[in-house]
């Protein structure tokens, strides 16, 4: 009988044990560092060549994960923020963020997609860029901050 309750007892710690190795595979399995953020994320920005002014346009926003993996990462809401500049490279608005710390999963080869309502009063020629700032886990209880901005794209406001 004792030696049936040792082995139970053997038994269950080794369970246990091979149990306990799994969960810091997984924790430790996340993604490497990569010497650049192009190689895990990418980010696109699509926005109407002209429009009238006064006459609301979407910009579309797009953070791809590139990876063959599902990405969890921690952003704000909405994930992007945006800037505008006129043709003299003057800032004319930069639209924030609402809320930080949102847990998002970002599926493998999968994007994040925001759509977000602008208008110009003014006529003229425009540029407009998004930044997405996330953080991503990278093992052993810590985390990498990205800051990837998309190409700036111009846009001509017309009476």
């Amino acid at each position: 009988m004792k030696n049936i309750l040792i082995l139970l007892l053997i038994t269950i710690f080794g369970i246990q044990f091979s149990e306990s190795e799994q969960t810091a595979l997984v924790k430790t399995n996340a993604l490497p560092l990569a010497t650049s953020e192009n190689e895990l994320f990418s980010v696109n920005i699509v926005v109407p060549e002209a429009v009238e002014a006064n006459e609301s346009f979407t910009i579309n926003v797009e953070l791809n994960n590139l990876t063959e993996r599902a990405i969890e990462i921690t952003t704000g809401d909405p994930v992007f923020y945006y800037l505008v500049r006129d043709s003299s490279g003057k800032a004319m608005n930069t639209i924030t963020r609402q809320d930080v710390g949102i847990v998002q999963l970002l599926e493998k080869k999968d994007a994040l997609t925001e759509k977000y309502p602008y208008r110009f009063k003014k006529p003229g020629v425009y540029e407009i860029s998004a930044v997405a700032e996330f953080s991503l886990h990278v093992g052993d209880g810590k985390s990498r901050v990205y800051k990837m901005e998309t190409d700036w794209k111009k846009i001509k406001v017309i009476e």
